[in-house]
């Protein structure tokens, strides 16, 4: 993928610990007490307890990221009914579960469960899901990328590879396009202890009250005597799963290609690549998210990249965190110190500046605009009074005088264009906000 994130100084010593003897990430289970997956050996919560009772940041040794990127995109796109109408029509025609081609592209068509019940199914990890009849009416159908085609593509180039499809098939223009479903992926080298030790913690924390999700399911999973995943969450109200994914990837048979992307040439005895997974739906992207991004929410990667340190950081430190019990009046619940970390990995690894979303946004958009727009009104109503006070007028000046005037003023535009620019350079920046 095009928009991901290397450390520069990994490859030399990734590679020299890869050579550094011991087998890779082996699938098979082990007991408890004995080498786990990665090699190392497995800790419980009762023997050395939980991530918060191992020194200052928690963590035998630092993790390193390795990769971050998108691992699953779903869009949905708008198109006139008639467009659409025609081109159902015409799939409604083709054979189902059957090789078809179609204005040069080759596809199946399936029937799947829910509102988008037509799949057509190009491989390589794209597919289109047109609506079911009942929906046929709102002109939208779903384009989905899954990381097959995200790593052959790179997500740069992802969003106008899937809209000239549609537009190709369809045979109309999308008229807007919005992020159905996002996951974000963010892949870490750590000691497998540590990792026993952070799966133990989520577990324990869940029953102890540590694991803070605001009533979101929780999920634990094991591969025999070996912790494999744990998931917070589900469905419409997003997700976040944290995985070994070393050892999800034997499984799946794709190992060699993830060692590629993760610059190693295995993964040695006592180490894993643990997988921090945000699985993200619309709902959650355009309502939950509005605190991070609240003039529009999360419609597009464009923005989804433009704020995502800021979204890593309400993800991790507010949305589900391991944290310790209320403290002080305020009832303030601190990270764990190991969960901090991660949290600053993460805002790190996801790049955009910190801060670049200013908190009083976060009522919304529409009222802070109404809010504006009430008191441009009500200066330039003080404006026309005054003018037509200082010209001898019996009246106030007409609403169209006063904005020529304002327009000379501001010397044709030119002005009003400088100071327009940079007053929105200081919203994207966080310089200077505005309260709602």
């Amino acid at each position: 993928m095009s928009k991901n994130t290397r450390n520069s100084d990994l490859s030399q010593p990734n590679n020299a610990l890869s050579r550094a003897g011991g087998g890779g990430c082996r699938p098979e289970a082990r007991k408890a007490g004995t080498h786990g997956a990665g090699g190392g050996v497995l800790v419980s919560a009762v023997e050395d307890g939980p991530l918060n009772s191992i020194g200052p940041n928690n963590f035998v040794s630092a993790p390193v990221v390795l990769y971050r990127g998108v691992d699953t995109l779903t869009q949905s796109v708008e198109l006139s009914t008639d467009s659409l109408e025609a081109f159902l029509a015409e799939v409604d025609s083709l054979p189902l579960y059957q090789v078809v081609k179609l204005r040069g592209y080759t596809f199946s068509v399936g029937r799947v469960r829910g509102s988008f019940n037509r799949r057509l199914d190009f491989g390589g990890g794209f597919a289109i899901l047109l609506p079911a009849p009942k929906l046929v009416a709102r002109g939208v159908l779903q384009v989905h990328a899954g990381p097959e085609w995200l790593c052959a593509r790179g997500e740069a180039d992802t969003l106008g590879d899937l809209l000239a499809v549609v537009r190709d098939l369809v045979d109309g223009y999308a008229v807007a396009s919005t992020v159905s479903r996002v996951d974000l992926c963010t892949d870490l080298l750590m000691d497998v202890e540590d990792w026993h030790r952070l799966y133990y913690s989520l577990v324990d924390g869940q029953r102890l009250g540590h694991l803070v999700h605001n009533g979101l399911q929780v999920a634990m999973r094991w591969d025999g005597d070996t912790p494999s995943s744990v998931t917070v969450g589900q469905g419409a109200a997003g997700m976040v799963r944290i995985y070994d994914k070393g050892l999800e990837s034997a499984k799946g048979g794709d190992l060699e290609s993830w060692l590629g992307q993760w610059d190693l040439a295995r993964i040695v005895a006592g180490k894993v690549v643990v997988r921090i997974e945000y699985q993200l739906r619309g709902d959650f992207l355009h309502n939950v998210a509005s605190d991070v991004l609240p003039l529009v929410g999360i419609r597009t990667l464009d923005d989804l990249y433009s704020v995502g340190s800021d979204l890593m950081r309400y993800l991790t430190a507010k949305w589900v965190r391991l944290a310790y019990s209320p403290r002080g009046h305020l009832h303030k619940r601190e990270l764990l110190p190991a969960w901090s970390v991660l949290s600053n990995l993460l805002v790190d690894a996801w790049g955009s500046p910190v801060g670049t979303v200013k908190r009083v946004w976060r009522r919304g958009g529409a009222g802070t605009v109404d809010k504006l727009s009430r008191m441009l009104l009500g200066g330039a109503r003080t404006l026309s009074a005054r003018m037509g006070y200082v010209k001898g007028y019996d009246g106030p000046m007409a609403l169209g005088t006063v904005l020529r005037h304002l327009e000379r003023h501001e010397s044709a535009g030119a002005r009003w264009l400088a100071g327009a620019r940079d007053r929105h350079a200081q919203l994207v920046y966080g310089a200077v906000s505005y309260a709602a």
